[in-house]
């Protein structure tokens, strides 16, 4: 039997993968604006 709407766990899972990925991104982008600033620091001090 192939269901045509996702079932409620399927949704529950598709909204805590996109919150997941949501927070997975913002880390990403502080991790590389912080290691940017930090090798641009090292590269200024030398």
């Amino acid at each position: 039997a192939v269901e045509q709407e996702p079932s409620f766990l399927e949704q529950g899972f598709g909204t805590v993968r996109k919150s997941v990925q949501g927070v997975l991104n913002e880390y990403n982008s502080v991790t590389s604006s912080v290691s940017d600033k930090f090798s641009t620091g090292i590269e200024h001090s030398q």
